[in-house]
């Protein structure tokens, strides 16, 4: 493994690479006391992992993860601090271990035997990984995501669920970690708040991760949560056909076949409502067009019947249609 240790102290950082230097999984070195010129070389150049303490001068060391989460660079992080009370932060951004100066020797050694291994599953899960890693979201009725293989991910907690349909519900825009928590927590004090949503962070990642998703799959950047993940959906295939102004017989069978059951209706989330609003009345509008459009048409009257039954399934208003008669004749012109 190729290695960095970022430390603005000058004699903790030859302190460690001395250390270092006696283990054979490391193979090279870089050194460097100032985190912007060692930012700018591990662009150019990643190391595999890096040591990195808490304090940096005129740069947290959380911030300077957030950069390497932000940029996407597949490094594991090892924070070396003196500083106990980051511990929690750290993992929030993706640390693979923590450790507490004066590093021991067989605590140092467990953290470079940790990461090896996960260096070594990444590699493997490279190799065999198919050319595409989408994965499938369904969001009529319940929240399910699905992996290439057709298997269900588990969810490690309701909040973690929670969680990953808020952001994915954003379409990628940046949350701000005090709207997500007067959104999931508005009673509990700020404090407890705030670890209940980095622990719920880091299990999330760690749930997309294992689900086989490439590195970071959650951005986190001047106090903002986004999901940089690429998934299909229900949804998005529902929007694409919704978006049609003068919907086709074929189309208007998907939606009926899309759309089961309203938006996330099963996890009852109260953010969820206005969306789940706008989408209902979307569907309601372009079933009512088809319908008006096409009630003349016998061929199309198998259709129209099954949109009058899901229109009334869905308990929405359809206006009288003028002409209409239960005992219509289905003849083929």
């Amino acid at each position: 493994m190729k290695a960095f240790i970022i430390d603005d102290e000058t004699y903790a950082v030859k302190m460690l690479e001395k250390m270092l230097k006696s283990y054979k999984e490391i193979d090279s070195i870089g050194s460097f006391t100032d985190p912007a010129a060692a930012f700018s070389e591990m662009r150019k150049n990643p190391p595999d992992v890096i040591f990195l303490d808490m304090e940096l001068g005129g740069e947290h060391g959380l911030q300077f993860a957030e950069k390497l989460l932000e940029k996407q660079l597949p490094i594991e992080i090892i924070f070396v601090s003196a500083h106990p009370q980051f511990a929690l932060e750290a993992f929030e951004v993706n640390a693979a271990d923590y450790l507490l100066k004066p590093v021991s020797k067989a605590r140092l050694e467990k953290a470079i035997s940790r990461v090896k291994e996960k260096i070594q599953i990444y590699k493997e899960f490279i190799k065999t990984k198919p050319q595409s890693q989408r994965m499938y979201i369904s969001s009529f009725g319940s929240l399910r995501l699905v992996n290439n293989s057709g298997m269900e991910i588990k969810w490690r907690t309701k909040k973690v669920k929670e969680l990953f349909a808020y952001l994915w519900s954003n379409s990628g825009n940046p949350v701000h970690k005090a709207k997500i928590i007067d959104q999931f927590w508005p009673d509990i004090h700020a404090d407890k708040a705030m670890t209940l949503l980095h622990t719920t962070v880091y299990q999330l990642r760690k749930t997309l991760k294992e689900a086989g998703l490439e590195t970071n799959p959650i951005i986190l950047a001047n106090d903002t949560y986004s999901l940089a993940a690429d998934f299909q959906s229900d949804r998005q295939e529902l929007q694409e056909l919704l978006n049609d102004s003068e919907p086709a017989e074929k189309n208007m069978l998907k939606i009926l076949d899309l759309y089961k059951s309203d938006y996330l209706e099963e996890e009852d989330y109260f953010w969820a409502s206005q969306i789940r609003q706008n989408l209902k009345q979307t569907v309601q509008a372009i079933l009512e067009k088809f319908v008006q459009m096409n009630w003349e048409h016998t061929l199309f009257a198998d259709s129209v019947e099954k949109c009058l039954e899901k229109l009334q399934q869905l308990d929405l208003h359809c206006p009288p249609i003028v002409g209409h008669s239960n005992n219509r004749r289905r003849t083929h012109k």
